[in-house]
């Protein structure tokens, strides 16, 4: 017997106050407030990676003029970081407006993975940027050119406060709403942030020593810097498109949920994986040999509808119902539960 439902249920937002949010420096409101109570996670994701879109070019144009100006090329390379964040930014946004759509024909389980894609492609892009900055930045060793101007400094110390603010709040957003995608944006910001302080001590070492390949070396270590969060960004999305099994809490959550379920006297298999912001889930239950077909469909749409209740991100259940006893799969399940990290106790009474 099957029983399966795919229609999600968002779950609400709730905690730290994002001080961007207050502090003037979203254009029309973009950035929009971690704990909305009204907004699904998607549409708060899809909203705070419009933010950082249009505040990401704010400062590709500032640091790049900055640089023009002030004849600092780490300030200007750090400008090009930005306007490549532009192009991520966009990315991430509309993959995860793609992962809105419903399920079709050729899409049966909907469009979730188009977020997991997003979140890939963006640590993609910050590992290139990092290898275009890090050449850019060796080859300059060898120019010679002015020192920078001392007051490119005031400008790199307003950009890493406002960086680490735009880092902090779409990381808060990320562990709202669960999406990879915007983590993989908010970790852009902080490397951002680091790339403008490394520029900041090349080009202070470059204004009070004349050794104007500091700010060079600055922008190549930024760069590395860079490159080693792309890669660390990365692993967690191909484990996603992989479908690598997820948090064992969450499995042994599920376990509990279901054998607390009426009806329901154990549980065999529990595979779940992430698909966007939600989880698919497919479970094995153990009911009475006895009662007929309709009492074993009955129970598993309650338990079904248990876990779709308490685990909010759940998008879909496919549940499969067997005859209990099955000796087997009742010690696998006692071993499950005992072995899961922080997994709660199974009452007595239950496999």
């Amino acid at each position: 017997m099957i029983v399966s439902t795919n229609s999600g249920h968002p779950s609400t937002p709730g905690g730290w106050s994002a001080i961007l949010c207050h502090a003037g420096l979203a254009p029309f409101q973009e950035f929009p407030h971690p704990d909305d109570p009204v907004s699904t996670p998607t549409e708060i994701s899809m909203r705070a990676a419009r933010g950082s879109m249009i505040f990401n070019a704010i400062m590709a144009v500032s640091k790049i003029i900055g640089g023009l100006v002030g004849h600092s090329y780490a300030l200007i390379a750090d400008g090009m970081e930005s306007t490549v964040d532009i192009f991520s930014s966009a990315l991430i946004y509309n993959g995860l407006r793609l992962s809105q759509e419903p399920a079709d024909q050729n899409h049966p389980y909907g469009h979730g993975r188009a977020e997991t894609i997003a979140a890939a492609a963006g640590a993609l892009i910050l590992m290139g940027g990092a290898v275009l900055i890090g050449v850019s930045a060796a080859n300059s060793l060898f120019i010679k050119r002015e020192s920078p101007n001392v007051w490119t400094l005031v400008v790199l110390l307003i950009i890493v406060v406002l960086k680490e603010l735009a880092f902090r709040y779409l990381l808060n957003v990320s562990k709202k709403t669960g999406s990879q995608a915007v983590k993989v944006e908010a970790w852009h910001h902080r490397s951002d942030m680091y790339t403008s302080l490394a520029a900041g001590v090349g080009i202070a070492i470059a204004v009070f020593t004349g050794w104007n390949q500091a700010d060079s070396i600055a922008a190549i270590l930024a760069s590395l810097w860079m490159g080693w969060n792309g890669l660390l960004l990365l692993r967690p999305a191909v484990d996603e498109i992989m479908e690598t099994s997820t948090d064992p809490e969450i499995i042994a959550q599920i376990r509990l949920i279901c054998l607390n379920s009426p009806g329901v006297l154990g549980v065999d298999k529990v595979l779940v994986r992430k698909m966007g912001l939600q989880l698919m889930v497919d479970l094995h239950l153990e009911v009475d040999p006895n009662q007929t077909v309709s009492e074993g469909h009955k129970i598993a749409h309650l338990a079904k509808d248990r876990l779709r209740t308490e685990i909010p991100t759940i998008a879909d259940v496919l549940i499969h119902v067997e005859p209990y006893p099955h000796p087997i799969h009742d010690v696998k399940t006692a071993a499950y539960l005992s072995n899961a990290p922080k997994a709660p106790t199974v009452p007595k009474g239950h496999s």
